[in-house]
């Protein structure tokens, strides 16, 4: 059982271990909690259930330290929210370049290019694709929000280049046509599929993902 100061201060436990780490470090480490805990709340109950005293709760922090690194609720959310979007597009290009690390041959890589594409049509991408909608939309408003997304994406952009030219680079993927063009493609169709959960009788899943896997695979080195 953890050990707790009252009002909602950290456990003993937690505190030693923070002891122990740089200014920096645990800045760092006390945001991870916050961000975390957020984004527990938001993907069980919703943007609505994130409140402050929930994330002291789930924290065990002080109410003064949670306000320390964010100054009012909605820019925890905003920030948690980002931090989500940031996690899940990342994943999915980890996986592109294990995939092209682990095969040999385009015929390989066209059969796990049909299991990634299963994976961006599940239905489960929905809500990470609604927060960066919703992330898009809000920096109408939040110009600090733009420039950190700007960023994100570009770093997104840039690693899915860096993994499309390492498959160039292991003949798994064409040389005819440019890394960023391609990875822009990919991220069009994967962020584009956010259109197929606001259509009444949408296509099968299989079948969409068979499509998908048929578009991705035109990158596939022209046959000899």
């Amino acid at each position: 059982m953890s050990e707790h100061i009252g009002g909602g201060g950290e456990s003993l436990a937690n505190q030693r271990a923070d002891r122990q780490r740089s200014p920096q470090d645990r800045a760092r480490h006390t945001v991870r909690r916050i961000l975390d805990a957020t984004i527990d709340i938001l993907v069980a109950d919703g943007e609505e259930a994130v409140t402050i005293d929930r994330v002291m709760r789930e924290t065990g922090l002080s109410r003064g330290a949670v306000y320390h690194h964010f100054a009012e609720r909605d820019a925890l959310v905003r920030a948690a929210q980002f931090d989500r979007l940031a996690q899940q597009p990342l994943g999915d290009i980890d996986a592109l370049r294990g995939a092209i690390r682990a095969t040999s041959t385009p015929e390989e890589f066209a059969a796990i290019i049909g299991l990634l594409a299963a994976t961006i049509c599940s239905s489960d991408r929905h809500p990470v694709r609604t927060v960066r909608a919703g992330v898009m939309a809000a920096t109408a408003t939040h110009p600090d929000l733009e420039q950190a997304l700007r960023g994100l994406e570009t770093s997104i952009a840039d690693h899915l280049a860096d993994a499309i030219r390492e498959g160039q680079d292991r003949g798994l993927i064409t040389t005819s046509l440019d890394p960023a063009a391609i990875g822009a493609f990919i991220e069009a169709v994967a962020f584009g599929l956010l259109l197929v959960n606001f259509i009444d009788h949408p296509p099968d899943r299989d079948a969409l993902a068979a499509a998908v896997t048929r578009a991705f695979c035109a990158f596939l080195p022209d046959p000899a």
